[in-house]
């Protein structure tokens, strides 16, 4: 059932303002953060990509300031943080595979709230336009 804000007042329109304000502050926290992850999610994916390209080359390992060794790479297995700190053992194509989906799922997330914060800007518009008009 749709109710007419504007109806309700000013103290009625006074009292969502907070509430609004706090929910749009959230939403733009979660996109920061699922920015963030989708970022940290692509770095992990090309450095797979580099070190799968160059499983062969050897690497020079700092040991201290003034002190390297060489090193070649073992990418069988290679560990992957599937989250909240967990490492999970998994062979190149699953880590590959892994990292792929979990990408696709950050970007999914991210689009749904950056939309549902749209709306909620929209919302937030609506009822400052109606604040700012005064009682009807």
């Amino acid at each position: 059932m749709a109710r007419n804000l504007t109806g309700d007042g000013l103290p009625r329109l006074e009292w969502f303002k907070p509430r609004i304000l706090q929910e749009a502050e959230f939403l733009v926290f979660s996109v920061r953060q699922l920015k963030e992850a989708d970022a940290e999610s692509a770095r992990a994916l090309e450095t797979l990509e580099i070190l799968i390209r160059r499983r062969k080359d050897e690497f020079l390992v700092p040991l201290t300031s003034c002190m390297c060794v060489p090193a070649t790479v073992n990418l069988e297995p290679v560990m992957v943080n599937v989250g909240a700190g967990f490492l999970v053992e998994m062979n190149v194509e699953e880590a590959k595979a892994f990292l792929k989906r979990q990408k696709n799922l950050i970007s999914k997330q991210m689009g749904k709230v950056q939309s549902f914060l749209e709306d909620s800007s929209i919302i937030k518009g609506i009822k400052a336009s109606a604040l700012t008009a005064g009682p009807v």
